[in-house]
């Protein structure tokens, strides 16, 4: 393998906030970032982004934070047009139907985008699930080897668990019937055939890859990672020991996300000495979210600096998602000092009994007798997040992850 290997990243969106553009960047490997928007750090871009800041539409507030320091703009390619199509598109009213249009369509006109510009000297190309399969066509072509990151689990399983929720919790979400994603599904299996290689951020996904028929020497979990400088650490912020336990829940108001177990389990507990918070994009029902706010603050959805100030004001974090791919939430909790009450299909790094609670998935009972324990013992607590700060400073640094990408990647050009 030779040492000056060079990628081209392209990505759909912000994922992950472009950590992988910015390692392969800062190790000298990336030879052109791809995107739909980006707001660049200087010239007539950095002027639109100023602009699109003080819109009063909140997609374009949004997308004009989309940005990364540590990316060199001369680096970056992005197609605005297609982004801002792309963003005002998923604005649109319809469902889950018209969303799945609107993915598969601009998944399609980034791909043949990013192959009509062309992939310069690159050894290999990355790329997101559902947004890969024309980019990898094109990059197969010119003998560019093709990684995938699967960023949550296959579509075909998370429909058949959406299925089921609705089943469960008829009339909690804003859609009547749970809609199956085939277009998508279908994109996924000719991104799996494609690829050389499949990136996984949790054994959730990884389990669902192989469930799929995927080979499992064509997969390899890598955990996500968290900006350490991006929250303090509040292990060192006491309260008075008889306070009230301080309960986050972040993420959309779904029954994805699990809101509906929170819910359930504070009901049981009927614990004044407990105050929850959910904030997040609200996506079920008038009526559902009427029966929670007798137990749940909302605060709709929140910029990202509020987030800090949210974690630095819980207690714990509890996430009992139905399918996720590795929930950046639970990774921010973690690097907060907060411990988390959350399930195996969060895809989470948490670790049972030490940085928090891994409870079975739909499981309200286990989340109220979590939540209880914690009320009832603040020195636990403080242990636990002692030990979440510790273990995101051992596990989850941006140096952790860039080593174990890279080493992944290298194995590709072998």
């Amino acid at each position: 393998m030779k040492n000056d290997w060079k990628a081209t990243v392209a990505i759909l969106g912000a994922r992950k906030h472009y950590a992988v553009p910015a390692v392969l960047a800062a190790h000298g490997y990336l030879e052109r970032f791809y995107t739909d928007w980006y707001t660049f750090k200087s010239g007539w871009a950095g002027q639109i982004r100023s602009l699109l800041h003080y819109l009063p539409i909140k997609t374009f507030r949004r997308i004009s934070t989309r940005s990364n320091t540590s990316l060199p703009d001369q680096l970056v390619k992005a197609f605005p047009f297609l982004g801002l199509s792309y963003a005002l598109s998923l604005r649109m009213n319809g469902g889950e139907a018209v969303r799945e249009r609107v993915y598969v369509r601009y998944g399609r006109k980034f791909g043949e985008a990013v192959g009509d510009s062309g992939f310069g000297g690159s050894d290999l190309v990355y790329g997101m699930n559902t947004a890969s399969v024309e980019l990898f066509q094109n990059a197969v072509q010119f003998n560019v080897k093709c990684v995938l990151e699967q960023c949550s689990a296959p579509y075909s399983i998370y429909d058949q668990l959406l299925l089921e929720e609705y089943s469960l919790w008829p009339n909690w979400a804003l859609d009547e019937t749970p809609h199956r994603n085939l277009h998508l599904s279908d994109r996924e299996k000719q991104e799996w055939n494609l690829s050389q290689l499949i990136v996984c951020g949790s054994q959730f996904v990884l389990d669902g890859l192989e469930l799929q028929g995927v080979p499992r020497e064509k997969c390899i979990m890598i955990p996500s990672a968290v900006d350490l400088n991006n929250h303090p650490n509040k292990v060192n912020e006491t309260r008075h020991i008889h306070s009230k336990l301080r309960v986050l829940f972040l993420g959309s108001i779904s029954v994805m996300k699990g809101i509906q177990y929170v819910y359930k389990a504070l009901r049981q507990l009927e614990n004044s000495s407990i105050e929850t918070r959910a904030a997040g994009g609200i996506m079920v029902n008038r009526q559902a979210l009427t029966k929670m706010e007798e137990h749940i603050q909302f605060l709709g959805h929140v910029p990202r600096a509020d987030v800090r100030n949210l974690l630095r004001w819980a207690d714990v974090l509890v996430l009992p998602s139905i399918s996720e791919g590795s929930a950046l939430v639970t990774y921010e909790a973690l690097a907060s000092g907060v411990p988390v009450i959350t399930t195996p299909n969060s895809g989470s790094p948490v670790q049972d009994g030490v940085t928090g609670f891994i409870v079975p998935n739909r499981n309200a009972e286990a989340i109220a007798e979590r939540l209880e324990q914690l009320a009832q013992n603040p020195e636990l607590r403080r242990e636990m997040s002692i030990n979440a700060r510790k273990y995101a400073e051992e596990h989850l640094s941006w140096d952790a992850y860039a080593t174990r990408l890279i080493a992944a990647l290298e194995s590709v050009l072998d």
